[in-house]
């Protein structure tokens, strides 16, 4: 009975063994052949910045000298970097510093015109901002910087994609005619796609400089507090009409604009800027903005007095209001990025500080569907701009890539299963030879089974 038993669990290992081994077995009669592809994905256009929630802090240590300041380390897996948005503030209380940034292979030197002051005009102490400025990085991801005091701060609150075009040097657009509104044609300096600009308006030498911007067919007329430091620069953004025209008002020749980089369609620019000024003061209020980030003008409208007004992600921890002031009736350019529901944060001190949203980026993330000149088996690496991509859904010969930022050298490795023509051949026919032989060898197995279970005795 004991050999019967034996004999019957022998005769169910011996099928489960071989059937589980059956997709084993057909496998040994393949190979393997390896594949590798390219794709280039061009949307036809870019999205705009990366922006930070918080920013980060990359003021050089070098004073009066140019640096190279590297921002590799924060540009996002996959993104090709054309410039970086930065904050800059005079944290001294005593003293006005100059700073400016350039391109690394620029020769551009506004350095002597990029001061930022530290008292107002009753000669009080207090922290002044430039706000925003942008600057073009090289292929490594580089900008050149040059401060005069390390109490000046430059922060890092987003990175350019290549929907930004970076003058290598600063292209003069200035005017020679005062107190109207001056058309600035720029059709020949940017592509057929361009929708907007950024401009570097700077006060040379006058007591009262003033200098604005608005977009091509603005009706906008803020001229009253547009004064720019003696020595120092302001750098706004501004969309252009479809002539690739935007205009610019003066108060006074020793105040010159200059055009430094181009936008594409991922910058949506308002032809009249919205009004987005806050009610409440002294604390951080939600505003509604668009998308992905803003474009900000931060306007201080009461008269020579200092009033503090700043701009931040929602959801930033970031607080730099303690070197925000505006001296009257001054005016800067900012920029922030916005959350998922479209909203950033502003502080003011006095009302009489004023917020116009003048553009905004659009969304960042894309996808794209792939397909493979053959049916793939196993991915064996992804890359995109030669760092190794995670997010990735494969189907036979299609490769879904998620999250690209932009323009994208994609490379595909992977494994594809192949047979030899006799083995194609016969393929077909080896689940039905495989199922036989076990019926065949199962059929013995039960024939002999009796003899088995008898000791090799049948009655």
């Amino acid at each position: 009975m004991k050999q019967c038993q034996t004999a019957s669990i022998g005769l169910v290992i011996f099928l489960i063994v071989t059937l589980s081994l059956f997709p084993t077995i057909i496998g040994l009669c393949k190979t393997s052949d390896s594949y590798s592809e390219d794709f280039t994905y061009n949307p036809g256009d870019w999205n705009g910045v990366y922006w930070f929630i918080n920013a980060y802090d990359i003021t050089p240590v070098t004073t009066g000298s140019w640096v190279t300041v590297n921002i590799t380390s924060y540009v996002p897996a996959g993104f090709n970097a054309s410039g970086a948005v930065l904050d800059i503030h005079n944290t001294s209380p005593t003293t006005q510093y100059k700073v400016a940034v350039r391109k690394p292979t620029s020769t551009d030197d506004f350095y002597d015109n990029g001061k930022i002051y530290a008292s107002n005009s009753t000669g009080t102490p207090v922290k002044t901002q430039r706000g925003l400025d942008i600057v073009g990085v090289n292929s490594s991801y580089c900008f050149q910087a040059k401060i005069e005091d390390t109490t000046i701060k430059i922060y890092l609150i987003g990175i350019t994609d290549q929907s930004v075009v970076f003058f290598t040097n600063a292209i003069d657009k200035s005017t020679g005619t005062t107190s109207s509104w001056v058309t600035v044609d720029v059709s020949s300096n940017v592509s057929s796609t361009a929708t907007g600009v950024f401009v570097m308006l700077i006060n040379i030498n006058s007591l009262t400089g003033y200098g604005t911007i608005r977009a091509g067919g603005s009706t906008d007329s803020r001229t009253g507090c547009i004064e720019i430091l003696k020595n120092g620069y302001i750098r706004m953004g501004v969309g252009l009409n479809s002539s690739k025209q935007f205009q610019q008002y003066i108060t006074d020749t020793e105040v010159d604009l200059y055009i430094i980089a181009y936008t594409k369609s991922a910058f949506t620019w308002n032809t009249n800027a919205r009004d987005v000024s806050l009610a409440s003061t002294g604390s951080w209020e939600d505003i509604k903005g668009n998308k992905t980030g803003v474009i900000i003008e931060i306007e201080n409208t009461n008269g020579l007095n200092t009033y503090k007004g700043e701009i931040r992600n929602k959801g930033s921890t970031d607080d730099r209001t303690a070197s925000a002031t505006l001296l009257g009736p001054h005016h800067i350019g900012h920029a922030c990025g916005c959350n998922s529901t479209e909203y950033f944060e502003g502080y003011i001190e006095n009302t009489g500080v004023d917020f116009f949203l003048m553009g905004f980026t659009n969304d960042i993330n894309e996808n794209t569907t792939l397909a493979l000149s053959e049916t793939q088996n196993v991915i064996n690496l992804i890359t995109v701009n030669n760092v190794t991509w995670t997010n990735y859904n494969a189907s036979g010969s299609h490769v879904q890539i998620n999250n690209l930022y932009e323009n994208s050298n994609i490379t595909i490795d992977y494994t594809v299963y192949v047979s030899s023509d006799i083995v194609n051949a016969l393929l077909p026919l080896s689940p039905m030879f495989y199922i036989i032989g076990v019926v065949v060898v199962s059929i013995i197995w039960i024939l002999e089974l009796p003899k088995i279970c008898s000791g090799g005795k049948i009655e």
